[in-house]
């Protein structure tokens, strides 16, 4: 079954493909995609534990004839909290040939002691992305919103249509945004808050 890295080595290396992606990475309201991110779209962040986003995910790299999806865990630090608590770090990759049963255990994996401590669980900021440069995912559980960036239209319409029926679970960000407020009422300094991300994930043209 799948696991989490373990090696220092191969940690680096999805760090840097990290840090290529979001190369000024503060927080998650502020956009870090890097410059070349010039399309954004927006869904419910528990819906990247849902089936149907894993089965359009794994179609979508099928369908750029990417192999394997890296899920990336920004807030807890996979190394200041997940390795110094688990001596292991909280990425790990899924090849597309793997089943939704093989990402729901890796998400909910126990990895030291509490079932509390799992990925689906305590994880705050997390990524998705694989070796394509042009497109990849940050979410945040506390803004209750996960993004999709892409480099071009032609990329983004690749992910939409790779979900089917599904692809109503995405949104603009503006979109997302309402809905959040009709369902939670936000208070005047909230809705500026999520104002001020709606506009920093504007499209870039």
């Amino acid at each position: 079954m799948e696991n989490f890295v373990v090696d220092r080595k191969e940690f680096e290396h999805y760090k840097s493909r990290m840090k290529k992606l979001f190369p000024d990475y503060i927080s998650f309201e502020k956009n870090s995609f890097n410059n070349n991110f010039k399309y954004f779209i927006a869904f419910d962040f528990d819906y990247i534990f849902e089936e149907i986003f894993f089965e359009g995910i794994i179609s979508f790299l099928n369908k750029i004839k990417n192999g394997k999806l890296f899920f990336y865990t920004i807030d807890p630090s996979p190394e200041d909290y997940f390795f110094i608590h688990f001596n292991k770090y909280s990425v790990f990759e899924l090849e597309t040939n793997k089943s939704y049963d093989d990402f729901n255990y890796i998400m909910y994996k126990d990895p030291g002691v509490n079932t509390a401590d799992a990925i689906g669980i305590n994880s705050n900021e997390i990524s998705f992305f694989s070796d394509s440069d042009d497109w990849a995912i940050i979410g945040s559980r506390e803004w209750e919103i996960a993004i999709a960036g892409f480099i071009s239209l032609e990329m983004k319409e690749k992910f939409l249509s790779s979900f089917g029926d599904n692809s109503d679970i995405f949104t603009s960000i503006g979109q997302q945004v309402n809905i959040l407020d009709d369902m939670l009422n936000f208070d005047n300094e909230l809705k500026e808050d999520y104002k001020e991300l709606s506009k920093n994930y504007q499209d870039r043209e």
